[in-house]
């Protein structure tokens, strides 16, 4: 079992829990990386939260195809993540030095991966890599021609 970091989440469970646990690593990697559920309680204000309450059964049913982990309980496991990075403007910008955020993990009909969100939810920014990755989309499109009159910026 994984040890817990400190985080200024409170926690209020022991047990952590791991896409492994379930044979799963997010994006299909064979080495990692696992991503680490633990029970805590959100610290500060909770603006965003997750969807999963208040659905109908037919908007419940097309959820359960993408096999949404811990579907019903996304708000009972939030993580404490500290800004890192060469940029130091963060604070500057925003007044904070961390990310509090909530998770969840999906797949894709289909598709063995699994693919990691997270979103802050004191202030919205939400993590888009794991849904253009579930869609085969790369990080930068190719230089094929007309790129730069789609994008002007992107020369």
């Amino acid at each position: 079992m994984a040890t817990m970091m400190e985080s200024p989440a409170t926690v209020y469970s022991d047990n952590l829990y791991q896409v492994a646990s379930r044979s799963h690593m997010v994006s299909g990697s064979s080495q990692g990386p696992f991503v680490e559920f633990a029970r805590a309680h959100p610290k500060g204000a909770v603006r965003f939260r997750p969807f999963e309450h208040g659905l109908n059964a037919t908007a419940r049913r097309s959820i359960e195809e993408f096999q949404i982990y811990p579907f019903e309980s996304i708000e009972e496991f939030c993580r404490h993540i500290p800004y890192a990075s060469g940029k130091k403007d963060f604070f500057e910008k925003t007044g904070r030095e961390s990310f509090e955020v909530f998770q969840y993990v999906f797949k894709v009909p289909g598709d063995d991966k699994e693919y990691h969100v997270m979103w802050d939810y004191n202030v919205g920014l939400v993590r888009m890599t794991p849904f253009f990755k579930c869609c085969k989309y790369s990080k930068v499109r190719d230089n094929s021609v007309g790129v730069e009159h789609e994008h002007p910026k992107m020369r």
